[in-house]
Order: C-alpha cells, then structure tokens, then sequence
C-alpha cells in the first residue's frame, strides 16, 4: 500500500484497536467537484449494523504523483486520478454512499496507523456488504458490451444467451486492465461476500462476467478462434480470470467446510511479479487470505511498514521455513542475479522478480528413494534472521565421492547438452532397427531400448564427469540402470 498522503489534510487519530473510517461520498453530478466526509467507527459495530452497511472499493492506485483535487470534510486532499475518476463514476446524482477506500479512510503517512489497518483488511472487506471492483474508464465498446451483458440478465437472475461477438468484444475491454495484474486486488476479491465489477458507470455482478467470458473461453480453446483478440492475449486474461475465480471460490468454500486457507507459500508462488506500488506489499498483500493470524498456528507475520523490502522478505521466507518445516522454498529462489535484489540472503526469493527468474532445480517428484530428495525434512528449520542464516537439523546421506572437472554455465546447459545426447541415441535406436533394403522396421523390446539408451548416456557423462566418478561400463547393468536413473532423475527436463 503506497504511502500517498495528502499536503493538507489533517487526520484525527483512530482511538480503538478496530477503529477504522468511512468516508461518505455526497451526492453530485458527473464532472462536478467531489466532496465526502469521514465519519469513525469500529469492525465490531460494522458486524452488528443492520442500517447503515458500506461498500469496499477495488482499484488501481495508478501514478501516485499523476492527482486530482477533491474534498473530504471540507479540506482538499489529493488523490490519485484514478480514484478521483472512480469515486466520479461511483458517485450518485441523489444518493450518498458510505464506502471504504483505503486511500482516503487510512492516513497513508502515519506508519502504526498503516499497520494496524492493513492488519485489518481481512475484516473490512469480509465484513463489507458489497465490493466494487472499478476497472477504470468507459468507451462506446464498453459500454455497449457490459450494456448487453446486463440486459442478458431478467428479474428471476437468468440470462438470456448472448452472441459470441459480444463476449469477445467483452474480453477485450475487460481482460487487458491493469486490475487483474495487482496484488492488492488478490485478497480484496477472495474475502469480499459480493463483488460487483465497473467500468465507467455500468456494473455487473463478478459471478456473472465470469460465467461469460469463461464459457467463451472454453469454446475458444476448443476452436481456437478468439477473434479480434490475440490468442496469446487471450490465454493470458483467461487464465488470469481463471485462477481468480477458482480461488475465491475455493476460499469461500473453505470458510463453510472448515478447511485451510492457502499457504503463503502458494499464494507467493502463482503471484510473484505482480504489480503493487510498495514491493512490501507483495507479502502484506496477501496476509489477510493465508490464514496466518490463525489462533492454532504457532507463529505469525506482523504488518511493520518501518522495515525494508528485504527485511520484509527475509521475515516471510523465515515464517514460511518455520511454519512448515521444510525447506522446498528454496526451489523458488532467483536465479538471475543481475535484477535479484543484491540484499537478500541467497535462501529467500526474491518475490518482485516473476516466476520467469526461478533458479532452475530439481524436481520435487522423486522417482526413487524419498529420502534423495530431503525437502520434506521432517525435522526443525531455524531461521537466524540476526545473522541472516537459515539452518535445519539434517541427515547424512553420503559422502562426496569426488568432484567433476567440468562446470557448467547453468543447468539448463547441461540438460542441452544432454539432451543432444539422447536425442542422437534415439535417433542411431532408430536408424539401427528400420531395415531401408525392404523399408520394414524391427519391433526391438523395450529392455533393449531402454538399455541402449542408458548406455549412451552413461558415456556421455563419463566424458563429461571422467572415470573417477563413471568407471568403465564393462556391461554391467545394474551400474547402468542406476545411472539412468540418475539421469532422468538429476535433469528432469529432458524428453527421455
């Protein structure tokens, strides 16, 4: 959450633990001046409100030095464009409305008052009536897409069917905002009761858009024909509204079935690179829907806006070691270390950095002996965060026997390097059992197949690794059958 604060305004403190405030949108018409008023209260008198409900707002902050003028309690207070044209949009010509808006209702350059507040989150959006998810402005396209797409839905909540040209045309307006790329909107969308989605002036219920464009999106991967979209970019939107639906799905259906929320660990790993103002944020902005304030776990992440980035990194890597007491978090860690932040300890991910920078490493499935593979420790991690030191009670596996002369660049190197290998293994398999005098081809068992292909790459890591580490072969099969094993076990990504 981006410290954006206005010049002249002036807050008055918030005096209870779950104090929070509202600000009361005035009526007006479109284009005219914005005014509102804060008014104080607290969660726990939100939960037993019947009368006086508000609605949550969900939108991207945008440029925090790109602002417009608007008046709260009589005072100017600088917002972002974006927000302006959204409480613009929102606005009634009669009516008030009572809305949170975290730009406005949290004094953004008071750090406690930041804290506790964003601490809050999992109860002010819960606990809201509604939430409005504002996607930015309108053209006449879309307009004229939500317009059919509101008007599809009758009294009785069914929908009339509406033509694929309209959906795609949808798609295209809808799928390509910036909304969907924040993190903020993550935790918004999974814990708010009912979202509704905007552009411009014209909303419509999130449950129904997603109906739409996903069914659309079936039949798109079916014909694989999008339309006046590109089909890269469709994918891309599509599968971003996709895993946004199932999870606030899978949320809401944990809450009734009493099951675990997802880990911080998972929610980092499909989000990491995602845009948000303040990188402190990518942590703080995912802690209301990883269930980490739970009262059965043993540790907790405490939102402090007075650490740094790394700082606040190392606190979640930490956290996450500790809470499951393994040490797969490391597969994650960066691999390009020319845009890795130069600060962090070589065992904490760098979650600004998109999945794309992931360091490449050993696959978690393990055909062979779990213990291989000691990801799942089964033992105490301890994270020394004073020293910036990450320790854990091990197992001795082996002993080093020797070391290769050769280094490679990267691991992807050497699965090329392999992988040619094999592939001329493959190909000699090939050559050897099609008979071009009578153009038939010789069924040869799969043993035997599986046997020449082990034995070409046993020699092509001998030449790489010397006799030291691979002795002679000297056909002993057992020796060869390890070793391909090992092969395909060490560099799983190539097509053996």
């Amino acid at each position: 959450m981006n410290a954006l604060g206005p010049q002249t305004f002036k807050y008055k403190s918030l005096s209870e633990a779950d104090s929070i405030r509202l600000f009361i949108l005035r009526p007006g018409p479109p284009g005219s001046d914005i005014h509102g008023n804060l008014v104080y209260t607290t969660i726990t008198d939100c939960q037993h409100d019947i009368y006086d409900h508000y609605t949550a707002l969900s939108y991207v902050w945008g440029d925090s030095k790109n602002t417009s003028r608007i008046w709260v309690d009589g005072q100017p207070f600088q917002a972002t464009v974006n927000l302006a044209a959204a409480l613009d949009d929102l606005r009634d010509p009669s009516k008030p409305l009572r809305i949170w808006v975290d730009a406005i209702c949290i004094d953004q350059a008071c750090i406690p008052e930041r804290n506790t507040q964003v601490s809050l989150m999992k109860e002010i959006y819960s606990i809201a009536q509604r939430t409005v998810v504002y996607l930015g402005g309108s053209d006449s396209d879309s307009d004229k897409s939500l317009m059919a797409l509101q008007t599809s839905i009758n009294s009785k909540g069914t929908s009339r069917p509406i033509s694929d040209e309209v959906k795609t045309s949808l798609a295209a307006q809808i799928l390509s905002r910036p909304w969907f790329t924040r993190v903020w909107v993550y935790q918004e969308l999974v814990l708010s009761r009912e979202v509704w989605v905007q552009c411009g002036r014209i909303r419509v219920s999130w449950d129904t858009l997603c109906a739409v464009l996903l069914d659309r999106s079936r039949r798109i991967q079916r014909d694989m024909s999008p339309g006046n979209i590109t089909l890269r970019e469709w994918n891309h939107g599509a599968g971003l509204l996709t895993s946004m639906y199932e999870t606030r799905g899978k949320f809401r259906m944990s809450i009734i079935d009493g099951e675990n929320p997802p880990s911080l660990k998972d929610i980092l790993s499909t989000r990491r690179g995602f845009g948000v103002s303040d990188l402190r944020d990518m942590v703080y902005g995912h802690i209301a829907v990883a269930g980490l304030h739970r009262p059965e776990k043993k540790t907790t992440l405490a939102v402090d806006y007075t650490k740094s980035i790394s700082e606040v990194f190392v606190d979640a890597a930490s956290y996450i070691y500790i809470s499951s007491d393994n040490i797969k978090l490391l597969l994650e860690v960066d691999g390009e270390t020319s845009s890795r932040r130069q600060d962090l300890p070589s065992w904490v991910p760098d979650w600004s950095l998109d999945v794309s920078k992931i360091l490449p490493g050993l696959s978690l499935e393990s055909p062979g002996d779990s213990e291989r593979f000691p990801y799942d420790l089964g033992k105490k991690v301890f994270c020394i965060r004073d020293l910036r030191v990450l320790a854990f009670e091990s197992s001795r596996l082996t002993e080093v026997q020797a070391i290769s002369p050769v280094v490679f660049p990267s691991l992807t190197d050497a699965w090329d390097l392999e992988s040619n290998a094999c592939k001329l293994a493959i190909d000699d398999f090939n050559e050897a059992s099609h008979d071009s005098s009578s153009g038939l081809w010789t069924t040869i068992p799969e043993e035997s197949q599986r046997l020449h292909i082990g034995r070409v790459m046993y020699q092509f890591w001998q030449q790489k690794l010397g006799e030291t580490l691979m002795p002679p072969l000297e056909e002993d099969l057992e020796n060869l059958t390890k070793n391909l094993d090992f092969s395909m076990t060490w560099y799983s990504q190539t097509p053996i």
